[in-house]
């Protein structure tokens, strides 16, 4: 089974973190560059700057396994903010794919797209002057109900599958056409297609195979 995992880093908001050794894993970076310097075990790959850094790295997150890595049996996401400390991850995170071969972390804190989205107004810093208050009503009015699950994007294993590309690129319309706060819509397209993703079985802050780093902006 070939396996990739992957990141992408735009704008400066991440550095590169190191990672242990996992065999059998391949690793990828998208690093906005060439300015910053290189990381052992990682083959990166620069891209020039953008006008919108947090949509690129969305892009290649979210679209990355079907256009770049379609010979691959599975990928891994990672945040820029995540360093692998254990090799098991891998192992658990595949082991949790389920059915429909999508696994992630549940959502820390809440289980409801509407109060994630209320939480996500109320950073304007982050989040400021995009319709998300649009976002949910649309969403409301399509019969997506409260209380229906919320994901945390930050690490995400998948297999390579039509119905998942297909998923990823439902996903991707939602955040152009509204937000790049994907956790919103995230469950909406999975209720949608009838996907359910599966909960990683740790904690995404308290567990002893990543560890998170705080952003360049101190959160």
């Amino acid at each position: 089974m070939r396996i990739a995992a992957y990141t992408a880093i735009m704008g400066g908001y991440d550095d590169l973190q190191p990672h242990v050794e996992a065999p059998g894993i391949d690793w990828y970076a998208f690093v906005e560059g060439p300015s910053r310097e290189t990381v052992p075990g990682w083959c990166i790959t620069w891209t020039p700057p953008a006008d919108n850094p947090r949509l690129d790295a969305k892009t290649h997150k979210i679209l990355g396994p079907e256009i770049w890595f379609s010979n691959y049996d599975a990928t891994v996401w990672l945040d820029g903010s995540h360093e692998v400390t254990d090799a098991r991850f891998f192992d658990i995170a595949l082991a949790s794919l389920g059915p429909d071969g999508f696994a992630l972390h549940a959502h820390p804190m809440r289980d409801c797209i509407y109060e994630e989205a209320a939480a996500s107004i109320a950073y304007p810093l982050k989040y400021g002057g995009m319709p998300i208050a649009q976002q949910v009503e649309a969403y409301r009015a399509a019969g997506h109900p409260e209380h229906a699950g919320l994901w945390a994007c930050g690490s995400m294993a998948r297999v390579a599958s039509p119905e998942m590309n297909s998923l990823m690129r439902a996903w991707w319309h939602e955040i152009v056409t509204w937000s790049v706060q994907d956790q919103i819509s995230l469950p909406f397209v999975c209720r949608q297609a009838g996907v359910q993703p599966v909960a990683f079985p740790w904690d995404q802050y308290q567990n002893p195979y990543v560890r998170i780093h705080r952003h360049s902006d101190g959160t």
